[in-house]
């Protein structure tokens, strides 16, 4: 993708790298100029000014409905004031995206229905668990539920095997680090796990195992 493919009031995040840190910036694409292949993005304010990224190794990452995101490494972004005197950023990429996946440890699909308590004093709310690592977890909820970045997460996940005779449970616990609308009017909220629980590993080992094994059209047998 280049960059002057993307439209107008898109969703993006930029990536700053300070230090030994990555932070993260929302921002929406305000317009785009094809000619000088640049877009404009909506400043990221604080303490009601714009946050200047000069000098900061930046990346601008986008995402397409539920595709994998894609990444612009290494963007140049500049605080201009543009002709009507409104301040924006201008952003220019040496190259096309590729795509882009933050997650250290594989992360299988689960696509189970659950309950997710998110926050405190909140009624739980109706979820589809979307994916899950040893490391984290997304989950999918309507758009009007409270959830944001930095709420803490619990939902007990329960899934039953009965070709292989066998139940797993756990309770998750996590804090959301990123989430993202829809156009289908849902909000996907994704999660770091906070708490260490035993026999995840095993779990999606074993439901990786069985996908594949339908997949294939093979009978599946027991673990030993």
């Amino acid at each position: 993708m280049r960059l002057d493919e993307l439209q107008q009031e898109q969703k993006v995040t930029i990536l700053a790298s300070v230090g030994n840190e990555q932070l993260e910036f929302s921002s929406t694409v305000e317009d785009v100029n094809p000619q000088r292949h640049c877009v404009y993005l909506a400043p990221v304010l604080k303490n009601e000014k714009p946050v200047s990224f000069s000098g900061t190794p930046t990346h601008l990452l986008i995402y397409i409905d539920e595709q994998v995101p894609h990444i612009f490494r290494n963007v140049h972004i500049t605080l201009v004031r543009r002709s009507k005197g409104e301040i924006c950023y201008a952003v220019t990429a040496s190259t096309t995206s590729v795509k882009y996946n933050r997650r250290r440890h594989f992360r299988c699909y689960i696509g189970i229905e659950t309950t997710v308590m998110v926050g405190v004093h909140r009624a739980p709310y109706d979820a589809i668990i979307k994916d899950l690592s040893i490391s984290g977890f997304g989950f999918t909820v309507d758009s009007d539920k409270e959830c944001a970045i930095g709420d803490m997460v619990h939902f007990v996940l329960n899934e039953r095997f009965p070709e292989l005779m066998k139940n797993f449970s756990f309770n998750i616990y996590g804090i959301i680090v990123n989430r993202r609308e829809l156009e289908s009017g849902k909000t996907v909220c994704g999660c770091r796990i906070t708490s260490n629980t035993a026999g995840i590993d095993a779990y999606i080992a074993m439901k990786e195992r069985l996908r594949l094994q339908k997949e294939r059209g093979n009978a599946v047998s027991p673990l030993t």
